[in-house]
């Protein structure tokens, strides 16, 4: 028992870390480009304070998500807002056309699907086993294959948009894609 409540703080600790470092110096110093170190080191701290009230406040929300079961709360998460970060990295490796404006759509495409279906996690229940499922055909698609659905939704966004825009120069993208990666 001690080596997991071990791990867990071990893995919230570095990722409180990590959160209150990239608020504080890509946020806060834009905002107030002449904070001292002082002031930094109060603001990372907030931060900390924030999302740890902010993990308390949800805590009861993910008992109901997922059926109650933290894996399957945990894997939906990660196949719904994972798949379109994956889309727009894999395109992006693989298509010199890819562009900035594609990118954005196809993000914000597949992160408004996803959390729309991941409110429909709170809002229809899963049926028990046996019990037929009467759920609208948003919610009953299991999330596994939503999140294909999502993948081939971000990459046909992304393909369209930045079709319809400028391209990035070819210069700018030497060693950026697998095409313009030189050996």
């Amino acid at each position: 028992m001690a080596v997991m409540l071990a791990a867990v703080m071990s893995s919230l600790s570095s990722v409180y870390n990590s959160a209150s470092t990239i608020f504080t110096i890509d946020i806060w110093q834009r905002i107030r480009p002449r904070a001292s170190d002082r002031e930094k080191l109060a603001v990372g701290r907030a931060v900390v304070a924030i999302l740890v009230d902010l993990g308390l406040v949800w805590m009861p929300l993910i008992e109901r998500g997922g059926s109650g079961k933290l894996f399957r709360y945990i894997a939906t998460i990660v196949f719904l807002f994972g798949s379109p970060i994956m889309a727009i990295f894999i395109v992006g490796l693989i298509w010199p056309r890819a562009n900035e404006p594609g990118a954005l759509g196809g993000f914000l495409i597949g992160l408004l699907l996803a959390a729309a279906r991941f409110a429909m996690e709170y809002i229809y229940a899963s049926p028990a086993c046996g019990e037929p499922d009467t759920r609208p055909a948003f919610a009953s698609i299991h999330y596994m294959y939503f999140g294909i659905i999502l993948f081939v939704v971000t990459v046909a966004t992304i393909v369209i948009l930045s079709l319809l825009t400028k391209p990035i120069p070819r210069e700018g993208l030497d060693g950026l894609t697998w095409v313009t990666l030189k050996n």
